[in-house]
Formats: structure tokens, C-alpha cells, sequence
């Protein structure tokens, strides 16, 4: 989904996603933002977490995302949020738009690659 009008990556591609809400777990809360953006609904038992990336933002804020595969679902993704989104597709892992989020493409890859985890945006300070 492409991103529009909002704080942050307006213009680039992104997978659904969002913040986690009160007494929710993280798998509740990816198969509700996937709804909620997409319109796609994801069955419970066919979820599953294949990702964990700390990454640190340029301005230094960190965050811990979590990326979720579906083995199945029910429907074809459309612009549930048009304040938000502009366009949806499918795209195939080797041919990502060039506008992907930079952290997105990247865990995108690991996963590809089978890393269950990475970090990003952070200055190798191993010696």
C-alpha cells in the first residue's frame, strides 16, 4: 500500500500495519490493521510471526516491529483509508516498487533470506 497524506513515508510502499491497542495481542493487532487498511481478512490460525526488526528511526526514536505472514486470507486488498493510502497491489518480492520503505524492503528481504531476526538504522559500532 502506497502511503499518502500522513507524518511519515508519504509516497512510499509499505505492508499493512499499526500500533497495538489495549489488550491486544501483537498477532490481534496485525490481523485487525490488516482488515481495517486493506479490507483483506486474515484467518488466526494461519498467522504467524516470521520477523523481528529493532530499528532506529533517523531523528534516533526506536522502534520494535513485528511482521506477520499469512498462509491464507479472505479477499483482495483495497484502499480501505483513502486519508491515508493511495494505492494497493501485489508485488512480488523481486520486484518491489522502488518507492518501498527502506526498512520494510529490508525485512522483507531477511525474511526471504529465513532470518527470524534484524536490526536497522543503527551504527555498527562492532570493532
Amino acid at each position: 500500500m502506497r502511503r499518502h497524506n500522513t507524518s511519515y513515508g508519504n509516497g512510499m510502499y509499505t505492508v499493512p500495519s499499526g500500533g497495538i491497542d489495549g489488550n491486544e495481542t501483537a498477532k490481534d493487532a496485525a490481523i485487525r490493521e490488516t482488515a481495517e487498511e486493506s479490507g483483506v481478512t486474515l484467518i488466526p490460525g494461519e498467522v504467524s510471526l516470521v520477523h523481528v526488526m529493532h530499528r532506529r528511526k533517523p531523528d534516533g526514536e526506536e522502534w520494535m516491529d513485528m511482521f506477520f505472514k499469512a498462509d491464507s486470507w479472505d479477499g483482495e486488498p483495497r484502499i480501505n483509508e483513502p486519508h491515508r493510502f493511495d494505492d494497493v497491489g501485489w508485488y512480488s518480492m523481486d520486484n518491489l516498487p522502488e518507492n518501498t520503505l527502506d526498512f520494510v524492503r529490508s525485512a522483507l528481504q531477511e525474511i526471504q533470506q529465513g532470518n527470524v531476526y534484524s536490526d536497522f538504522g543503527f551504527i555498527d559500532t562492532i570493532l
